[in-house]
Order: structure tokens, then C-alpha cells, then sequence
């Protein structure tokens, strides 16, 4: 037994090694203007982009790479990000390139993806060249094109850009601060749609692109999330809540029109960001992000019927997510594992935390919460999300684009409502219903043989007798009848409320939780 595994060891090591998947990240947060135009402000919130990509990206990736200044209430909030943070200057992205590059080269391997993003300033130089601004230099797309994408020859490459001139920013640093007023720049040159368009990337079949447009050429920026509303729409999707059919793979159909959902009902053109999503031509299907392969999270499911738009905030003031699902769909996102958290309604929260096993959403553990809004922009808070995303809003909006469809036909989503029987007080009402019927079956028995006795005797004594027990008896029967019938009354009465209060859309549903997913995938 000994040789034979001696044997299989040798082999083992003697046969050449399949090549595993390799996975890297080029993530830019710049909030500083260009060098060359000193007419656009400084952002407050490209660098809050950079830090949430980097927190997702960071935990598929082998090597990622996150150029940005934080300031300094970014770097309180995330402990431990300025420490690997590098400057985005000219310098320190060439060198991010390069080491993608002999990273991409050393790994070997058969799958390699690498996913570049950009938050910041994009503008067109006096000559119309688009760019994209680092600290000291520019990004032209000339460059990113033959001195960045064209030196990466990994299977696939995910560009993300949110970019703008000046950008319409609203309100400041501070989620849920005090009362500020909005404020709108508009642009005046050509942004990031012109940094990556379709023509351009016809060379590269193996990059992907997802890049923030807006009419009027605006950008956004929205101080309740501290984010770009691009940027926070987009990984909301990403970290789950867009995956339409359960696969656990996020694809550009699926990211672009969970964005569009987001985004259908904001009426204000001027505060719609657009989106402009290709895939790589050469798999037009691929996933944006496996979610199976991300590391160090746990799932969140449940049942989101009567949730309606909610939000996600991290135990540190981060808001993580955003999403509107629809009735009878999938609710499902990842959530950093050992991290408290809370999933929060229009007028209830649910705490969130866990270590391994998938987190069931209870939503007997709801508790009722009353936060005004405190200045935040009157469009984004009533408009964002409010309509739900589902399969139905899918299949249209992919129709709609051109977009090869994830496979949803068949899909079938099963939830357990065990959770969702009668209340503890229902069961005591129908108890004491049940027993009082049972208590009146047994009298009304006994009074008719009473009766029958009393009929059937001849003797004065035992007939007064009788007929002062027939007496009783009819009204212990009187008695339990109405005790039974208040109890069945009750009982269907306080599951009556309890089934009114967990379809009110303000408070949510019963404890019902996702167990299966069928379907063609």
C-alpha cells in the first residue's frame, strides 16, 4: 500500500499542473482636478469609490493595486486602507500597469481577468484628445489604449470608469448631516463616454466596459451615500442584488439593467446617469464577478416580497447597498463575514451578522426606526430605487438593448413561509376555543341523558333532582359554547392582525426564507 502511494505521489508530481484562474486589479479613486485645468473643483468622493472597489475587488483578486489620496475622514472610516494606498500619479500608475503585466506573464495560467477602474475627472484637452486625470499627468485614451489594454493579454479585461468634468455634486461629506444645500456644475467638454467608446475598443475583443454618461453632461455625486450614485448603483448589483437568476455570476446584462431599474423612475435628465455597458466581444456572456469566488463574505437571503427598497450600512456608517427587488424574487447579496450590519426600511432595521453559514433574513427580529431625511437631494431620495428589479424588468430592458439574456424561463424560486403561521397568541385563542368546545360537546352530551333520566323516572325526589342538574348542565353547555366560540373568534383575529402587520410594505414580511432555485443556468 505504501509503493502504491509512493507510486501516485510520483506521478502526481511528474504530470504538468492545470493552470488555476489569476485575477488582478488596477482601482483609481482621484478626486483632484486635472493640472491642466484649474477651472474644475475638487471632488469629495472619487476616493470613497476607489476604497469600495477595492474592498470587493480585493477579496477576488491575487493582486490589487489602489491608487488614491484618502482624506481624512475616508481614512478613519476605513482603518487600514491609507496604508496601501498609493498617490495616483503618473509614476505610481505606470508601475501598477507594469506589475499587472509580469503578473499576468508569471501566472500562467489558462483564465486569466483583470478589472481596471476610475473615479474621477474626465475632460478633453484644447486639441479635443478625451482623458482622464491622474494627480500630475493624464490618462489619454491613445494611452490607456496602447500602453495599458494592449499590454495586458489576460482573457478578459473589465474597464469601469465614472468619470466627469466637474460633475453635479449634491450636498457634502456626511451621511445623514445637517441641512446643505444642493448644488449642480454643469460640464462644459467631452467626459468619460469618449474615453471608451465601441469603436475604439474593436481591437480589443477581450475588454469589457462599463462607463457613467449623463444628459447634459453630468456626473453625480450624492453625500448620503458618500459616493458617486453611479459607483454605489453598480456595486450594489454587483455584490448580489442584480443577479437576476440565482447562477452566482453577475453579468453585464444583468449589472446594466439592475443600474437602469435603479435609476427609471428619477425624472430630473439632469440627475439620470446613463450607462453605457459592452461586453467583451469574445464572450459577450461573461461574468463581471463570480460571486462564488469572493472570499471572506457570507450570503445574505431571504424573501424580499414585502421589503420594498431598502439599504445596507456597515457597523462603520458605510452604506454597502441599495436595492428595490421585486415580489417573489431572489434576494441574495454578500456581506464581509464577522462584520455587523444592518438592513435597513423606510421605517424598520434588521441586524445583521455572520461568521460562515448563509444569514436567513428574520424579520422577527425587526425593530422600528423613524430617521428624517436631513438636506439630501429631494430627487435622489424619493427617485433612486424606487422601482423594483425583477425578471420581468430584465427581459424588457435586455430586449430593449440588444443584450444576450441570462437563461430565467425556467427559473423557479421556492421560500419556506413556515415562519409565517399563526402568532403565539392565536394558538392560546384557538387552545381555549378547542378546549371549550370539547367542554361543551361533553355537557351537551351529558344534559341529554339527563333529560332522557328525568323522563324516564317515576319518582318525585330523583325527578327534582334531575331536572335542577339538566338545569346546570344546559348552562355549562350555554357557557362553553360561548367560551369556545370567543376563543376561535380571537384566534382567527389575531391572525388576521399578525397577517395584515407582515404584508404592511412599511414594515415587511414574516420570517420567510429562500430554499431553493430551480431553473436552466
Amino acid at each position: 500500500m505504501k509503493h502504491l502511494r509512493l507510486i501516485a505521489l510520483l506521478l502526481a508530481l511528474a504530470l504538468p499542473r492545470a493552470a488555476s484562474a489569476a485575477t488582478f486589479a488596477l482601482v483609481i479613486g482621484n478626486n483632484a482636478p486635472p493640472p491642466v485645468d484649474t477651472t474644475l473643483e475638487t471632488l469629495r468622493f472619487a476616493d470613497d469609490d476607489a476604497v469600495r472597489f477595492h474592498q470587493l475587488l480585493s477579496r477576488v483578486s491575487d493582486q490589487t493595486w489602489l491608487l488614491s489620496v484618502l482624506d481624512k475622514d475616508t481614512q478613519a472610516r476605513h482603518e487600514g486602507a491609507a496604508a496601501i494606498a498609493r498617490a495616483p500619479t503618473v509614476e505610481a500608475f505606470e508601475r501598477a500597469v507594469a506589475s499587472i503585466e509580469r503578473g499576468i506573464e508569471e501566472a500562467g495560467s489558462e483564465s486569466t481577468t483583470v478589472y481596471f477602474v476610475f473615479s474621477g475627472h474626465g475632460a478633453s484637452t484644447t486639441e479635443g484628445t478625451p482623458y482622464l486625470a491622474l494627480q500630475d499627468g493624464l490618462l489619454t485614451r491613445d494611452h490607456l489604449h496602447d500602453r495599458v489594454l494592449a499590454r495586458w493579454p489576460a482573457t478578459v479585461v473589465h474597464v469601469v470608469i465614472d468619470a466627469c468634468n466637474a460633475g453635479a455634486m449634491v450636498g457634502a461629506r456626511g451621511a445623514f448631516g445637517p441641512t446643505l444645500e444642493a448644488r449642480r456644475e454643469s460640464v462644459a467638454a467631452r467626459e468619460a463616454e469618449a474615453v471608451i467608446e465601441s469603436g475604439s475598443l474593436s481591437r480589443f475583443p477581450n475588454v469589457g466596459a462599463i462607463v457613467a454618461t449623463s444628459e447634459g453632461r453630468e456626473a453625480h455625486e450624492w453625500s448620503r451615500i458618500e459616493s458617486g450614485v453611479f459607483t454605489h448603483e453598480l456595486l450594489s448589483g454587483a455584490l448580489g442584488a442584480a443577479d437576476i437568476n440565482g447562477d452566482r455570476e453577475v453579468e453585464y446584462s444583468e449589472l446594466v439593467a439592475f443600474v437602469s431599474s435603479a435609476n427609471s423612475r428619477v425624472d430630473d435628465p439632469r440627475a439620470k446617469p446613463n450607462v453605457i455597458a459592452l461586453p467583451p466581444a469574445v464572450h459577450r456572456r461573461a461574468p463581471w464577478i463570480r460571486l462564488d469566488g469572493v472570499r471572506d463574505v457570507v450570503e445574505v437571503r431571504g424573501d424580499p416580497t414585502h421589503l420594498g427598497r431598502f439599504s445596507v450600512e456597515l457597523e462603520n456608517g458605510q452604506r454597502y447597498l441599495d436595492a428595490h427587488i421585486a415580489p417573489r424574487e431572489r434576494l441574495s447579496f454578500v456581506l464581509p463575514a464577522k462584520t455587523h450590519a444592518f438592513l435597513r426600511t423606510a421605517s424598520f432595521e434588521i441586524p445583521l451578522f455572520g461568521s460562515g453559514d448563509p444569514i436567513v433574513l428574520d424579520l422577527r427580529a425587526r425593530q422600528r426606526i423613524t430617521v428624517a431625511s436631513r438636506g439630501v437631494d429631494h430627487t435622489y431620495r424619493k427617485s433612486l430605487f424606487a422601482a423594483p428589479y425583477g425578471r420581468t424588468y430584465y427581459r424588457g430592458f435586455v430586449d430593449s438593448q440588444g443584450m444576450i439574456s441570462v437563461p430565467t424561463d425556467d427559473l423557479a424560486i421556492v421560500y419556506d413561509r413556515s415562519g409565517g403561521g399563526p402568532p403565539t397568541s392565536s394558538w392560546v385563542a384557538f387552545g381555549v376555543g378547542a378546549a371549550a368546545t370539547a367542554a361543551t360537546v361533553v355537557l351537551a352530551v351529558l344534559a341529554t341523558q339527563t333529560k332522557r333520566d328525568f323522563e324516564a323516572t317515576n319518582l318525585q325526589q330523583r325527578a327534582l333532582d334531575l331536572s335542577a342538574r339538566y338545569d346546570r348542565l344546559v348552562v355549562g353547555t350555554v357557557v362553553s359554547a360561548a367560551v369556545a366560540a370567543t376563543g376561535a373568534g380571537l384566534g382567527v383575529w389575531f391572525w388576521l392582525d399578525a397577517h395584515d402587520e407582515l404584508d404592511d410594505p412599511e414594515l415587511g414580511a414574516g420570517p420567510t426564507a429562500l430554499v431553493g432555485i430551480s431553473g436552466r443556468f
